[in-house]
């Protein structure tokens, strides 16, 4: 997938009444839309079907430059465009997420890989992290 939009291009905000209303930036509407259809299409030429429970996402971020960039941004982003691309039911579903920077590339890209999650191996795994977290 292309690189997407950082937070500061994603949303803006006016006022209306004297209230603040969020809404997506025309750059983030084409992100969107591109990234669906990508999504989309991949889904349809593998024969795949949208998924139910638990999900893994995993995420290489290959940023076009230099420029520090927030992997939250982009997470949150790619989640919701899996979600409407068809790739999950919902971005809820994904229990786990793990985020890789790769090396700078030109234009910048997204690779990201998703697959079912048992309650077993994430059970097993919340157990683990509480046992050394204490």
């Amino acid at each position: 997938l292309p690189y997407p939009p950082t937070g500061n291009n994603y949303k803006r905000m006016r006022v209306t009444r004297r209230r603040p209303v969020f809404y997506l930036t025309a750059r983030a509407g084409r992100y969107i839309t591109d990234a669906t259809l990508l999504i989309r299409s991949a889904m349809n030429k593998a024969r795949l079907r949208t998924p139910t429970g638990q999900m893994q996402i995993t995420v290489v971020l290959y940023a076009p430059d230099r420029r520090h960039r927030d992997n939250d941004n982009a997470i949150k982003v790619l989640q919701d465009c899996t979600a409407k691309g068809g790739a999950v039911e919902n971005d809820r579903q994904y229990a786990r997420t793990l985020i890789l920077r790769g090396p700078i590339r030109k234009g910048g890209a997204v690779l990201v890989v998703i697959e079912p999650l048992s309650d077993v191996d994430l059970a097993a795994e919340i157990e683990a992290v509480e046992t050394e977290a204490t």
